[in-house]
């Protein structure tokens, strides 16, 4: 196509098919980039535990940014684990103990799936309490032991204990009950001991420390088993922690501890990895028996690999755009910022460069020929005027006319074409003159 058609049709062959590919960018982009589901699952424990009690703090925290948070019940961290590893996606974020890392990198390997963390939220003591006052685990022997249910990290926890001390689940009577049930029997005595994992405000945990028939085991190998389980650390309970009297624990007590983590999967969304890191600031910030204000959420001996968001979060909050408007409305109005505008300012600049560069070279054009007929006017001063030299200017001239007469110019070049086109003339005129003599 000529160049001068395509200039003088710019709008239709130029801008409209600039405009018809930029949208058809913004398709493709989004497509590659949809905005995610508003609603998000989280796999907690037990009804009773804090887990879930934490998991509504979530959701309400979430539903302020326009998220929904679905909570679901569960027996534990094992169960929490395989939930975010379904491959139907039974679960998008998940509460996890700490002591699952090894276990959890091998399965992941195994199944081409990653579980990362978001942070950790806070420190769960290995709580032990029984019936009478012992300080070694091997003394539950022919013990009726409640050890968590099956599939928590209560029961994971509490079996890497005995093995430490060549006790296994069939040395002891395990009980299925757990949480505030399981409590309430060690108080009627229909158990003898309870070993669980969990954070302090536990209502199990409430109403075994202040039972006063009940004793809080302090063992003697705290040390040793925090080497050999190294997820577990020991740590101080200080005396009267409980209670502002500073009558629960009557004595300072030196418990195992490990911590919770807040974990996800990587596939998940990185806009919602963020609000919900986001969301663990604002539910886990407080002081707790255990730990100072601020210590919490961090990302201090984690077992999984941190999230690509999570830091920033942690250390700076949110954006301003995502925290200030609504979920949906900050993922559109980003992806309008992102995708949208780009391709828009892409396909203005270029209606405006294209035809500008069109004009350029029709303007090149017009200027060669202006060029032509300065060296046929030298040639004509110039040169021997014989029958050869004319004919030859001549068929350059001619050649220049066709061109001329096909250049169909635009409205900026008029001028300047018509100005051209009477120097032709007044060429071609003095050469027809000069061969007639």
């Amino acid at each position: 196509m000529k160049t001068s058609t395509l200039y003088q049709n710019k709008n239709l062959l130029i801008k409209l098919p600039l405009g018809a590919l930029a949208i058809l960018g913004m398709i493709l982009a989004w497509m590659q980039w949809p905005i995610p589901s508003s609603t998000l699952r989280i796999s907690t424990g037990q009804t009773s535990g804090v887990y879930y009690s934490n998991a509504i703090k979530y959701k309400e925290k979430l539903a302020h940014y326009g998220v929904t948070l679905e909570v679901l019940p569960s027996a534990g961290s094992a169960q929490n684990l395989e939930r975010l590893r379904d491959a139907q996606g039974s679960a998008d974020l998940a509460f996890v103990q700490g002591g699952f890392g090894f276990l959890g990198n091998e399965l992941d390997n195994q199944l081409g799936v990653s579980v990362q963390t978001l942070a950790n939220v806070d420190i769960e003591p290995v709580w032990i309490f029984a019936s009478k006052n012992i300080d070694s685990l091997s003394q539950l022997r022919g013990q009726r032991v409640s050890l968590g249910l099956q599939g928590s990290g209560s029961r994971y926890v509490a079996l890497a204990l005995l093995d430490q001390v060549r006790l296994r689940s069939q040395d002891v009577s395990v009980s299925e009950l757990s949480g505030i049930e399981a409590a309430d029997a060690l108080e009627k005595g229909q158990l003898d001991a309870m070993i669980f994992v969990s954070a302090p405000q536990a209502p199990a945990v409430r109403a075994l420390i202040t039972s006063p028939n009940i004793h809080l085991v302090q063992l003697k190998r705290n040390a040793a088993l925090a080497e050999h389980l190294p997820y577990l650390e020991p740590q101080l309970l200080p005396q009267g922690k409980f209670d502002a009297s500073g009558k629960y624990p009557p004595q300072d007590v030196t418990l195992l501890t490990t911590s919770a983590s807040l974990l996800t999967r990587s596939s998940l969304a990185p806009a919602l990895q963020r609000l919900a890191t986001q969301a663990a600031k604002e539910v886990h910030k407080s002081a707790g028996i255990l730990n100072h204000a601020g210590e919490f959420p961090s990302l201090r001996q984690i077992d999984f690999a941190t999230a690509a968001q999570t830091r920033d979060v942690l250390a700076n909050g949110l954006s301003w755009l995502e925290s200030t408007f609504p979920f949906w409305w900050a993922q559109w109005i980003t992806r309008v910022l992102l995708i949208c505008i780009p391709f828009a300012l892409l396909a203005w600049w270029l209606g405006r460069v294209v035809p500008v560069y069109l004009l350029w070279k029709l303007q090149a054009q017009v200027n060669r020929w202006y060029g032509e007929l300065k060296y046929i006017e030298h040639d004509l001063s110039s040169v021997k005027t014989n029958s050869l030299n004319l004919a030859g200017l001549t068929a350059r001239l001619q050649l220049m006319n066709r061109e001329l007469t096909d250049f169909n110019a635009p409205v900026e070049l008029m001028p300047r074409y018509y100005t051209l086109r009477q120097h032709f003339d007044f060429v071609f005129s003095n050469l027809q003159k000069m061969r007639g003599r």
